[in-house]
């Protein structure tokens, strides 16, 4: 099972019943599965689409997960969950 709390989180949001999305203090984005009281990693956001600081709030929309950061941008990305 996964560790959600394995780095510093400064950030989660549920995004449906079973997924949380966590941003942490690193800049980067996972998500995660929550079944039978138990948590794995679904997907990391690229190294390449992360945030330079610290992820500050997520949100989640109809599909879509959007973070901001205080690198001061913003990255939205489209989540399929099965």
């Amino acid at each position: 099972s996964a560790n959600l709390t394995e780095k510093k989180v400064s950030s989660v949001v549920f995004c449906g019943a079973e997924t949380i999305a966590a941003g942490y203090h690193d800049g980067t984005v996972a998500v995660f599965s929550f079944k039978d009281n138990k948590l794995t990693e679904m997907e990391k956001v690229k190294d390449k689409y992360s945030h330079t600081k610290a992820v500050k709030k997520l949100r989640w929309n109809n599909g879509y997960l959007a973070s901001c950061s205080d690198d001061h941008s913003v990255r939205v990305f489209k989540l399929t969950l099965n």
